[in-house]
């Protein structure tokens, strides 16, 4: 796991969760590298179900640059 900072991001860093008995869901919306603060935001959630199956689910945003 990178070594994401919430105190970074000021007031825009979250980290939610949600739990409904069969799933536990746990959102982490934009965080900051601490070494590396001008390569964020990052977006990303992981979802554990009582099955035992999970799944692991980023926010791509593509960044234009024209020359």
């Amino acid at each position: 796991m990178a070594n994401f900072d919430v105190s970074i991001g000021g007031n825009r860093s979250q980290i939610k969760y949600f739990d409904n008995t069969t799933h536990f869901i746990c959102t982490w919306n934009n965080l900051y590298l601490q070494d590396q603060q001008d390569v964020g935001p990052f977006t990303f959630q992981a979802v554990l179900q009582n099955t035992g199956s999970y799944s692991f689910k980023r926010q791509v945003i593509f960044e234009l640059v024209f020359f």
